[in-house]
């Protein structure tokens, strides 16, 4: 008995608290993410190192966050050796098994409705024993919902999806045929009303998920259809209708694999490499009426590498410490002039504008994210040095031999704006999330003697596609 009691105490010895500091920023999906606020209490005890391994045994891992993900889930972020197993177990319950992400771990656990669930945790590097064990004690917290505004999913090797792009492989938002012709016949509409205003092209731009692009790393039980997607529903709609069509999915599939990313373990949107190859796409097809529109070749920009950057916006939805969720990032840094797009007109005094070489500011190495850009200007027509990347915002630079254009599009596709304001001559962003083509638009910002932009461009990542499409029966 007293052995018993000795093992009690030494388990609760080592018990580990966390405290979650107050952190009243809000952050939307590609806006710059602050450092998490949770953290780890350790005792005076809990401060003494893990005993060392035996020879050939793995060492203990280490817990960087353990907090509810939910109310009856528990999620671990930590540290062990370089891609060990690391399993998590209820003392008489459930149990996961995740791989690490080289020396990194994030595991997700059912402890129920157990208020002091003892969670076990073991590590097993290849060629190694496993550990011996580390124990956790968290519980069932009623007052956690997760986060409901992004849901997030965690998978394997520390690997992150929004739950909206999990959803959109599934059948439940497979479009019945009165809803697709619906957004053909809208379709068609926006374009005939253009073409009676004047001469505005339409182009839709979709861009396939990150969970369509890492299909291989999605979460154990994603159910992905096997038949046709609402994806291959919008590429028909749009093909059926009067407007162009640009599918990076066709794209980016030719892509893989690359010498960059088109996706990251802990970000939502595509890496700046993938945004890169649809300013390539959407800028080749422009080019083709005005020629000085070409994109830029690769050559023309800086590739950065930045290894073991802070994790991105999923790991931050999540509710991990993203100093210690990180990966390697590569930024397309423009080696020419961007200082540009000043010359807005003084009709338009309502309307932000901002020099082009204002939206991407490149922060030290060890504060960098999978992405950089937001606003540092200061705005022409308002006194204010930052706006959130999901509002209205636009470039005027009198270069009367490229085109005008109008944008709708998400906030995941904002890593291109640089590059796509640059070949421009006037250009605007509608706030994100709009995908409903304003024809008025295309006369309010048109440049010299044309009577409407020449271009509305739609882009649309494929997680949005039922806001795109909405479901009519």
């Amino acid at each position: 008995m007293k052995r018993t009691a000795l093992a009690i105490l030494l388990l609760l010895s080592i018990l580990v608290c966390f405290a979650a500091c107050d952190d009243d920023t809000t952050v939307d999906l590609l806006d710059e993410v602050p450092q998490l606020g949770q953290s780890v209490e350790v005792s005076e005890e809990e401060s003494q190192p893990d005993p060392p391994p035996a020879e050939g045994q793995t060492a203990m891992p280490v817990v960087a966050q353990a907090f509810n993900s939910s109310q009856t889930t528990i999620a671990i972020l930590g540290t062990c050796e370089e891609n060990a197993v690391v399993t998590a177990s209820v003392v008489g319950g459930n149990n996961e098994t995740v791989t690490a992400q080289g020396t990194v771990f994030a595991i997700e656990l059912d402890v129920g409705t157990r208020i002091d669930a003892r969670i076990q945790l073991t590590a097993a590097a290849p060629g190694k024993t496993e550990s011996e064990p580390k124990v956790v004690v968290k519980g069932y917290d009623a007052t956690t919902d997760g986060n409901l505004v992004y849901p997030t999913a965690l998978a394997d090797r520390a690997t992150m999806f929004l739950k909206s792009s999990l959803d959109v492989l599934g059948e439940d938002v497979i479009r019945q045929n009165t809803s697709i012709n619906t957004f053909t016949a809208t379709v068609n509409n926006y374009v005939n009303t253009l073409n009676a205003r004047g001469n505005t092209e339409l182009i839709y731009v979709l861009m396939p998920s990150k969970s369509y692009g890492m299909k291989d790393s999605l979460p154990e039980g994603t159910e992905v259809t096997e038949g046709v997607t609402l994806y291959d529903q919008a590429v028909k709609a749009i093909n059926e209708s009067g407007a162009t069509l640009i599918d990076m999915k066709a794209v980016l599939d030719e892509k893989k694999p690359s010498d960059y990313p088109l996706y990251y373990r802990t970000h939502s949107a595509w890496s700046e490499y993938a945004q890169y190859l649809t300013y390539v796409e959407l800028m080749n097809h422009i080019a083709e009426k005005f020629p000085d529109a070409a994109p830029r070749p690769v050559s023309d920009f800086e590739v950065k590498e930045v290894k073991d950057a802070l994790g991105g916006d999923l790991a931050y939805h999540f509710g991990f410490d993203t100093s210690v969720m990180r990966e390697t990032v590569y930024d397309f840094v423009p080696k020419f002039n961007l200082d540009i797009g000043d010359k807005a007109p003084e009709e338009l005094e309502l309307d932000k504008t901002y020099l082009i070489s204002g939206i991407k500011e490149y922060i030290g190495d060890d504060d960098y994210r999978p992405y950089n850009k937001y606003f540092s200007s200061k705005l022409i027509h308002k006194d204010e040095a930052y706006t959130c990347v999901d509002d209205t915002f636009g470039f005027y630079t009198e270069r009367s031999n490229l085109p005008t254009a109008f944008f709708y599009r998400d906030s995941a596709t904002f890593g291109c704006v640089d590059m796509l304001a640059e070949r421009f001559n006037n250009c605007m962003f509608e706030t994100a999330g709009t995908y409903n083509v304003n024809a008025t638009k295309a006369a309010d910002y048109a440049a010299g003697e044309n009577t409407n932009v020449d271009y509305i461009v739609v882009m649309v990542s494929e997680e949005n596609l039922p806001t795109l499409i909405p479901n009519n029966g």
